[in-house]
Protein backbone atom coordinates (compact mmCIF):
# COMPACT_ATOMS: atom_id res chain seq x y z
CA UNK A 1 0.00 0.00 0.00
CA UNK A 2 2.83 2.50 0.59
CA UNK A 3 4.44 2.03 -2.57
CA UNK A 4 1.06 2.91 -4.34
CA UNK A 5 0.72 5.66 -2.23
CA UNK A 6 4.33 6.88 -3.23
CA UNK A 7 3.44 6.30 -6.40
CA UNK A 8 0.69 8.68 -6.62
CA UNK A 9 -1.78 5.33 -7.06
CA UNK A 10 -5.60 5.12 -5.06
CA UNK A 11 -5.97 0.94 -4.58
CA UNK A 12 -9.18 2.02 -3.09
CA UNK A 13 -10.55 4.32 -6.06
CA UNK A 14 -9.65 1.40 -8.25
CA UNK A 15 -11.58 -1.11 -6.52
CA UNK A 16 -8.23 -2.89 -4.63
CA UNK A 17 -8.24 -4.19 -1.20
CA UNK A 18 -5.27 -5.07 0.09
CA UNK A 19 -5.96 -7.86 2.91
CA UNK A 20 -3.34 -9.06 5.54
CA UNK A 21 -4.19 -12.34 6.44
CA UNK A 22 -1.50 -13.31 8.66
CA UNK A 23 0.93 -16.24 7.74
CA UNK A 24 1.11 -18.70 5.42
CA UNK A 25 -1.50 -20.88 6.79
CA UNK A 26 -4.47 -18.36 5.88
CA UNK A 27 -3.40 -17.64 2.89
CA UNK A 28 -5.46 -20.41 0.61
CA UNK A 29 -8.31 -20.46 2.96
CA UNK A 30 -8.66 -16.69 2.78
CA UNK A 31 -8.42 -17.16 -1.47
CA UNK A 32 -10.93 -19.77 -1.02
CA UNK A 33 -13.31 -17.74 0.53
CA UNK A 34 -12.89 -14.60 -1.35
CA UNK A 35 -13.16 -16.04 -4.49
CA UNK A 36 -16.18 -18.12 -3.84
CA UNK A 37 -17.60 -15.11 -3.53
CA UNK A 38 -16.75 -14.25 -6.72
CA UNK A 39 -13.84 -11.72 -5.37
CA UNK A 40 -10.37 -11.56 -7.63
CA UNK A 41 -7.64 -12.68 -5.54
CA UNK A 42 -3.53 -12.22 -6.23
CA UNK A 43 -1.28 -13.63 -3.45
CA UNK A 44 1.92 -12.08 -1.82
CA UNK A 45 3.97 -14.00 0.17
CA UNK A 46 7.30 -14.73 1.78
CA UNK A 47 9.73 -17.83 1.25
CA UNK A 48 11.17 -17.09 4.19
CA UNK A 49 14.74 -18.64 3.00
CA UNK A 50 17.03 -16.55 5.33
CA UNK A 51 14.60 -17.04 8.30
CA UNK A 52 16.48 -19.77 9.81
CA UNK A 53 19.60 -18.59 9.65
CA UNK A 54 18.82 -15.28 11.17
CA UNK A 55 16.95 -16.93 14.23
CA UNK A 56 20.01 -18.72 14.41
CA UNK A 57 22.50 -16.25 14.62
CA UNK A 58 20.31 -15.04 17.87
CA UNK A 59 20.98 -17.67 19.96
CA UNK A 60 24.80 -17.35 19.46
CA UNK A 61 24.81 -15.86 23.68
CA UNK A 62 23.04 -19.05 24.78
CA UNK A 63 24.74 -22.05 26.48
CA UNK A 64 25.33 -25.14 24.43
CA UNK A 65 22.23 -27.09 25.68
CA UNK A 66 19.49 -24.14 25.37
CA UNK A 67 21.28 -23.53 21.61
CA UNK A 68 20.73 -27.00 20.17
CA UNK A 69 17.19 -27.02 21.93
CA UNK A 70 16.41 -23.60 19.91
CA UNK A 71 18.30 -24.43 16.82
CA UNK A 72 15.87 -27.93 16.70
CA UNK A 73 13.15 -25.68 16.86
CA UNK A 74 14.21 -23.19 14.16
CA UNK A 75 15.10 -26.53 11.88
CA UNK A 76 11.44 -28.07 12.30
CA UNK A 77 10.03 -24.24 11.96
CA UNK A 78 11.89 -23.94 8.35
CA UNK A 79 11.26 -27.61 7.14
CA UNK A 80 7.18 -27.03 7.57
CA UNK A 81 7.81 -23.11 5.95
CA UNK A 82 9.66 -25.05 3.13
CA UNK A 83 5.92 -27.15 3.38
CA UNK A 84 4.23 -24.63 3.25
CA UNK A 85 5.54 -22.95 0.38
CA UNK A 86 5.47 -25.85 -1.46
CA UNK A 87 2.02 -26.40 -1.38
CA UNK A 88 1.22 -22.70 -1.68
CA UNK A 89 2.39 -22.96 -5.20
CA UNK A 90 0.57 -26.26 -5.98
CA UNK A 91 -2.39 -24.53 -5.01
CA UNK A 92 -1.56 -21.61 -7.04
CA UNK A 93 -0.95 -24.10 -9.89
CA UNK A 94 2.74 -23.65 -10.17
CA UNK A 95 5.34 -26.63 -9.47
CA UNK A 96 5.40 -26.79 -5.76
CA UNK A 97 9.30 -25.60 -4.96
CA UNK A 98 9.77 -25.73 -1.34
CA UNK A 99 12.53 -22.97 -1.67
CA UNK A 100 10.89 -20.11 -4.58
CA UNK A 101 13.03 -17.33 -6.01
CA UNK A 102 11.42 -13.95 -6.06
CA UNK A 103 8.66 -14.85 -9.01
CA UNK A 104 6.00 -12.71 -9.63
CA UNK A 105 3.09 -14.35 -12.13
CA UNK A 106 -0.20 -13.34 -13.31
CA UNK A 107 -1.52 -15.55 -9.62
CA UNK A 108 1.09 -13.94 -7.02
CA UNK A 109 4.31 -12.62 -6.16
CA UNK A 110 6.57 -14.84 -4.07
CA UNK A 111 9.74 -12.93 -2.32
CA UNK A 112 12.77 -15.45 -1.95
CA UNK A 113 13.25 -13.94 1.94
CA UNK A 114 10.88 -11.08 2.69
CA UNK A 115 9.95 -7.67 1.33
CA UNK A 116 12.44 -6.15 3.24
CA UNK A 117 15.17 -8.58 2.09
CA UNK A 118 14.19 -7.75 -1.41
CA UNK A 119 14.02 -3.85 -1.18
CA UNK A 120 17.00 -3.98 0.61
CA UNK A 121 18.93 -5.59 -2.73
CA UNK A 122 16.78 -4.34 -5.16
CA UNK A 123 15.85 -0.79 -3.93
CA UNK A 124 19.00 0.87 -2.38
CA UNK A 125 17.50 3.83 -1.60
CA UNK A 126 14.62 2.16 0.38
CA UNK A 127 17.37 0.53 2.37
CA UNK A 128 19.68 3.56 3.33
CA UNK A 129 16.35 5.54 4.10
CA UNK A 130 15.59 2.49 6.69
CA UNK A 131 18.44 2.89 8.12
CA UNK A 132 18.36 6.18 8.63
CA UNK A 133 15.22 6.20 10.63
CA UNK A 134 16.69 3.11 12.99
CA UNK A 135 19.11 5.44 13.72
CA UNK A 136 17.13 8.26 14.64
CA UNK A 137 14.97 5.89 16.27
Amino acid sequence: MGCAERAGINLGADGISVIEVTGKDNLMISDVLFRTLGVPCYMVFDGDAGTEERKRQSTAHLLPEQRQDKELKYERDARRTREKNADLLRYLGSPPIPQPSDESTARYTVFEDNLETYFSQHWLAWDLRRRDLVALG
